[in-house]
């Protein structure tokens, strides 16, 4: 987390926007370290294939090859290595690196195919290991008082492919890395069949509502402050932070597989005690101990790419809600400026914490949502529906209806919020939603009821549809002209 001339608040990072970018191509390695002056820190230097040398600290270089998470930078400082996280069975037949059943690294931090070519590089490649270790050994005979400037041993890095931040030296000849924001590396070949074991990777699979026992728990404050004076409490949930900023790609890697164990049964849904019994908690980084207070903060790099094995688009049968807004959007197709691109049904992904609530639903799979791609003159959005009367507890959540920046890409940011859905049990996660959009609505459902001559009626199918498709062409309108404003 601690990056050069960054700022920060509470539990995010924010980079200097002042600085300047550079993207070369190492193409050696000068002999010689410099002291600089102005901050009195030893720097690495590097030829390149622009006119320009660059300098970066041994810290910035340990902090993005290695420092990925908290387990990988306990290791890091353990003599066991990275052998303390996991081996790897060299087998030509069956290469696998795997777990140990004891272990408490996050299923999370494999589940995207950065997080694993990573893992992967640094089991298997000599070179990877070596540097990895050389990070122990050069703490213990460090002779500083500055514990950021210990003289680890990088991996070869000629020909690796970086994108930069920092300021050129007078003669404009050097480049002072501050931030290193991208590394492309297309040497690194993973072996033929590398499967990743791990004893918490298990199939999810619905149970009877009737089969489960439920249990009160005190619910998790999903936004705990950084509270760096306490330790975390055991068994308390992850509070995860990904920086969005750094991205570590194997270009050539390959694909790895997980070795998912025997299905298993979800465990009883828990009970949240009532909303008064509620309180604010904090974040703390360090081992979970028995005595400590607060959620464990669990920061990481090069993982937040979405979950490839588990996180794509997943096409469910239709359900009785899905023809009510099938026949919405119908309505919406006769009104003059809309197009209707597509209609369809899925299920939310499997979640990736503790949480149940997709799968408590009335007939055992996994909770569904109904998404529709709708133009208003040119201007597109997606409709999303929960389907939340097929929970065996309904709650009311509203419909999002959402549009996509240019340059972003619409289909991994729709796996992200379904992906938070099935995550967080709490409803959509509108500030995530609102950094990483164009423009977003939320917005109500029709009433089922109307008062004709002062005598309550339901409504019938019929005027459902025509106002849920009137409402969803209001919000259609309203992001229109937000685009434009």
């Amino acid at each position: 987390m601690m990056v050069s001339q960054s700022s920060y608040k509470d539990k995010e990072r924010l980079a200097d926007k002042s600085l300047e970018k550079l993207s070369i191509t190492i193409t050696g390695e000068l002999p010689r370290q410099v002291r600089r002056t102005v901050d009195d820190t030893v720097y690495r230097c590097y030829t390149t294939n622009r006119d320009v040398t660059i300098s970066v600290t041994n810290f910035e270089l340990a902090r993005v090859l290695f420092f990925h998470n908290q387990y990988l930078i306990r290791a890091a400082f353990s003599s066991g290595g990275v052998m303390d996280i996991a081996h790897y069975n060299q087998d030509p037949s069956d290469p696998k690196i795997i777990f140990p059943d004891s272990t408490n690294y996050p299923v999370s931090n494999i589940r995207s195919r950065k997080s694993k070519s990573h893992l992967a590089w640094l089991l298997t490649d000599p070179s990877a290991a070596k540097s990895f270790f050389s990070i122990f050994k050069s703490v213990n005979e460090i002779d500083s008082s500055d514990v950021y400037d210990f003289g680890f041993v990088p991996p070869p890095l000629v020909g690796w492919e970086f994108e930069l931040a920092g300021s050129y030296s007078e003669n404009l000849k050097n480049f002072w890395v501050s931030e290193i924001a991208t590394i492309n590396d297309n040497s690194f070949v993973t072996p033929v069949g590398l499967k990743i074991k791990h004893p918490k990777l298990k199939h999810l699979v619905p149970v009877p509502h009737k089969e489960r026992k439920v249990k009160k728990l005190p619910p998790n404050d999903p936004n705990p402050e950084l509270d760096m004076g306490d330790l975390p409490k055991l068994g308390k949930r992850l509070h995860r932070k990904d920086d969005q900023a750094f991205s570590f790609n194997f270009i050539n890697a390959g694909n790895i597989g997980l070795e998912i164990e025997d299905e298993q049964e979800r465990p009883g849904k828990s009970k949240n005690l009532p909303s008064d019994e509620k309180k604010s908690e904090g974040a703390s980084v360090g081992n979970a101990v028995k005595d400590g207070n607060n959620q464990e903060f669990d920061y990481g790099l090069n993982r937040n790419e979405g979950d490839e094995d588990s996180n794509n688009l997943i096409d469910a049968e239709p359900t009785e809600k899905f023809r009510l807004f099938e026949r919405a959007i119908e309505v919406i197709k006769t009104k003059k400026d809309f197009t209707v691109h597509g209609v369809r049904c899925g299920s939310f992904p499997p979640p990736k914490t503790g949480s149940r609530m997709v799968l408590n639903t009335v007939d055992g799979s996994f909770l569904r949502y109904h998404m529709a791609n709708i133009s208003y003159l040119d201007v597109g959005a997606v409709v999303i529906e929960v389907d939340v009367d097929s929970l065996n507890r309904p709650t009311n959540v509203s419909t999002l209806v959402v549009s996509f920046l240019t340059d972003s890409n619409p289909e991994q940011i729709l796996k992200s919020i379904l992906q938070d859905y099935s995550d967080q049990a709490r409803g959509w996660n509108h500030d995530w939603i609102k950094k990483n959009t164009a423009v977003s609505k939320f917005c109500r459902h029709p009433k089922k009821t109307k008062k004709e001559n002062d005598v309550e009626r339901d409504i019938t199918a019929d005027e459902y549809v025509e106002a849920w498709a009137e409402i969803l062409c209001g919000k259609l309108r309203d992001i229109q002209k937000m685009i434009y404003e």
